[in-house]
């Protein structure tokens, strides 16, 4: 399946403005994780979500809500994380 078919991709895009270059790239660091010494991951990413764009996803998701929110203030932000130390 390619990334821009992917149903976290379509979801960052809509609500995140994520472009798929930006995701792609993200997608491929958490990819050639070295793993610990016991073979888990140690990366992954996450999504820094504005008010805004959950308020969006609100509106979208209820039919009853009409909820104000800035479509200039939509833009999301993909987090780079990483594990560190040992898993208990």
């Amino acid at each position: 399946m390619k990334i821009e078919e992917t149903k976290i991709f379509k979801n960052w895009q809509k609500y995140g403005l994520i472009s798929l270059e930006d995701f792609t790239e993200n997608w491929n660091w958490v990819n050639q994780d070295p793993l610990d010494e016991t073979g888990h991951l140690t990366r992954s990413m996450g999504l820094e979500v504005t008010k805004d764009m959950e308020t969006k996803a609100i509106n979208e998701n209820n039919p009853m809500a009409n909820l104000l929110y800035d479509e200039n203030n939509l833009q999301g932000k993909i987090v780079r994380l990483e594990q560190v130390g040992s898993r208990p």
